[in-house]
């Protein structure tokens, strides 16, 4: 048996349904009318679209914890158009003073404190930094005879050639008096050896030792205009000169150098 208390609880509910059913006819779409003429989705939607953009993110790089906002900035990079050094300034080259040296030398008719020691494969220099001195002075041991120069004649017992980088010195041997050098023999006989030298060698005439690359040594007696045939007695230097002479004609066959043994 209903009583007065379930009816009346029946009708409410009927009321609240009604009510409900209402609202969603009328009032709820227009709510979601509302929401979409402003330019947005329904706020339900907006917060919960997983991998949609929304109107709410902000434009630009995302920050993410970490690591910088901007990947332009991103360690070991540099922004292009920029320069990483300080004040953008280009470094300064290093100087290789033997390039430098070579290039003041590099002259024709510079003289140069220059020869060879015998001790680098037969030749090897005194210096690795050429220097011009006075032409007329004692140390004056080459001079330049031309630069880069693709005739430089190296067969010439009087020439050689001296490189650094791009620098090609062609060089002949100022021949003095007193001066001596080191030969090795090629043949003859004991008592009159035959001999090769390096002229561009320069060694004290007293020295105890020599460079293993060669036998003796020999003095510069005199160094003369080259004649058309080289004949007995060429090197004398008085009557009757019993001294025994080696000698080389140099310089496009221009100068003879004659030579002996040091204190003969």
């Amino acid at each position: 048996m209903t009583g007065v208390g379930d009816s009346k609880r029946q009708q409410g509910n009927l009321v609240l349904l009604v009510a409900a059913l209402l609202f969603a006819v009328l009032v709820l779409p227009r709510v979601l009318e509302d929401d979409k003429g402003a330019g947005g989705a329904p706020a339900a939607l907006a917060a919960a679209t997983k991998g949609a953009p929304t109107a709410r993110l902000p434009t630009g790089f995302p920050t993410v914890r970490g690591l910088p906002a901007d990947p332009r900035q991103t360690p070991g990079r540099t922004p292009s158009g920029s320069d990483s050094r300080p004040g953008g300034s280009v470094p300064t080259p290093v100087r290789d003073p033997r390039a430098d040296a070579f290039a003041a030398v590099a002259h024709k008719g510079t003289c140069l404190n220059a020869w060879q020691t015998g001790t680098e494969r037969g030749s090897g220099w005194n210096t690795d930094i050429p220097r011009a001195v006075d032409c007329d002075a004692d140390s004056a041991f080459v001079r330049v005879a031309g630069v880069n120069a693709t005739n430089c004649p190296i067969s010439d017992p009087g020439v050689t050639s001296w490189r650094y980088r791009e620098v090609e010195l062609c060089l002949e041997r100022q021949f003095r008096k007193g001066q001596c050098f080191l030969v090795s023999r090629s043949g003859g006989t004991e008592n009159s050896p035959r001999y090769s030298a390096n002229l561009f060698t320069w060694i004290d005439c007293d020295a105890a030792r020599i460079p293993a690359s060669f036998d003796s040594l020999l003095a510069v007696t005199g160094v003369y205009r080259a004649p058309a045939d080289v004949r007995a007695g060429a090197c004398a230097r008085v009557a009757n000169d019993r001294t025994y002479y080696w000698y080389w004609v140099a310089h496009n066959d221009t100068t003879l150098v004659c030579a002996t043994h040091p204190n003969r």
